[in-house]
């Protein structure tokens, strides 16, 4: 007699669809009577805004997700594919997976804006919006989180000079910063994705 095994059943893995921002802002608050009452003045700090697209642009944030390595700050399997897209606004599903994939895994993540705010009393700070879907194996999500996390920067120097020391030592401020910012937010993701699972 001729014996058959059957091979054991590989499991897919996971997908992390992950959608960068064009979004790069910034603001300046004034102090209004003597220091007392932060305001927000109306329209952007093109400086801020200029520093932001130079070090934190769709390739930029790319290359700080490797380097921090999504899966692990998420605690996700070892073996999840990470594949990332260009910035997506209006095409947004609310509801439902945006992509064609039906893996039985399946998780979203995008960023939803970045800030570089600067303030005359608190100095300065990277401000992100971020959103987590995690739709596990069906086309309803299980777990959806949309936070703001803001890291300051109290060693940022308050004038840039131009030598290159002066601006590599501010832009690893800015870098380190927004890696916080996503570290946090993944943190706060963590426990409720083991609940889920």
């Amino acid at each position: 007699a001729i014996l058959f095994w059957a091979s054991p059943a590989v499991a897919e893995p996971c997908e992390m669809h992950v959608w960068l921002t064009n979004r790069l802002d910034g603001a300046t608050m004034a102090s209004w009577a003597g220091g007392v009452i932060p305001a927000l003045m109306a329209g952007k700090t093109d400086k801020q805004i200029a520093v932001l697209t130079a070090l934190l642009n769709p390739t930029q944030q790319v290359e700080r997700f490797k380097k921090l390595d999504l899966r692990a700050a998420f605690g996700l399997a070892a073996d999840t594919e990470i594949v990332y897209h260009d910035p997506i606004d209006a095409r947004w599903k609310s509801s439902t997976r945006n992509t064609e994939s039906r893996a039985a895994c399946y998780y979203e993540f995008r960023v939803d804006q970045i800030m570089f705010n600067r303030h005359p009393l608190y100095g300065k700070d990277i401000l992100a919006f971020f959103t987590f879907r995690d739709f596990a194996a069906g086309e309803s999500i299980t777990l959806k989180s949309s936070d703001r996390i803001r890291t300051k920067m109290p060693a940022f120097p308050q004038k840039i000079e131009s030598d290159p020391v002066s601006v590599a030592a501010a832009a690893g401020l800015i870098n380190e910063a927004f890696a916080t910012d996503i570290t946090i937010f993944a943190n706060r993701i963590k426990p409720r994705l083991r609940k889920a699972t």
